[in-house]
């Protein structure tokens, strides 16, 4: 979650415990408790996604190295295959590509490779390059495709469950917001337990951050 999102979320956490605190005094008040009973659900399900969203972003951030790692042995199979291409008589501009290609254009590269070199397969051999290179170059093809299919799929989840808090928080500070004339005019008469209302549903700001302390001239 971001700053502001913690910062609401821990509000409506204050908010759900006043609630919880306070059950027997509103015990005859369904509309009180009802609404004081939907967010503590909200709370629980921004507990779930936030959880959630935690896990799909460090398992991204997982996968992100695992691809980094994965298109370089690619690279370097492209790179073999094409450098010994050009000794091939009329094969060089067949096996040219960018390293910097994007990742799907890498795997199309890759597949057009494998295509092209396979009925030259004993010109390349005889060439020094590896006896299996049209293996490793499959291989190492599929371990960069599943390494994008997983990085895709962690980032579709921690998005997914952002969106998710997003709603619930927004569902949340509406609750607050129904709750608030309520729970004034409760408390009305009781000072003590209106200023712990105030102070339950107030959103901290975000901290100023500090200007630096220009450095003085030197003197003359």
């Amino acid at each position: 979650m971001t700053d502001n999102e913690t910062r609401c979320f821990e509000m409506l956490q204050r908010v759900a415990r006043f609630g919880a605190d306070e059950a027997d005094f509103f015990v005859t008040n369904t509309y009180v408790t009802g609404l004081f009973d939907e967010l503590q659900s909200i709370v629980t399900e921004i507990q779930s996604h936030a959880g959630v969203q935690a896990s799909g972003r460090a398992s991204a951030r997982q996968y992100t190295q695992s691809k980094a790692a994965a298109r370089e042995e690619l690279v370097r199979d492209l790179a073999a295959i094409s450098r010994t291409a050009r000794s091939i008589p009329g094969q060089e501009e067949k096996f040219r590509f960018d390293p910097r290609s994007k990742d799907q254009d890498l795997l199309i590269v890759a597949r057009n490779f494998a295509a092209d070199a396979l009925p030259l397969k004993a010109d390349f051999i005889k060439r020094g390059i590896r006896p299996d290179f049209l293996e490793d170059l499959a291989a190492d093809t599929a371990v960069f495709e599943q390494a994008l299919s997983n990085r895709a799929e962690q980032t579709r989840t921690h998005v997914g469950a952002t969106a998710t808090i997003d709603e619930l928080i927004e569902s949340g500070l509406k609750m607050v917001h129904d709750l608030d004339p309520v729970m004034r005019n409760i408390y009305e008469d009781t000072p003590g337990k209106l200023a712990e209302w105030l102070s339950a549903s107030h959103v901290e700001r975000a901290p100023r951050r500090s200007k630096p302390t220009p450095t003085p001239a030197p003197a003359a």
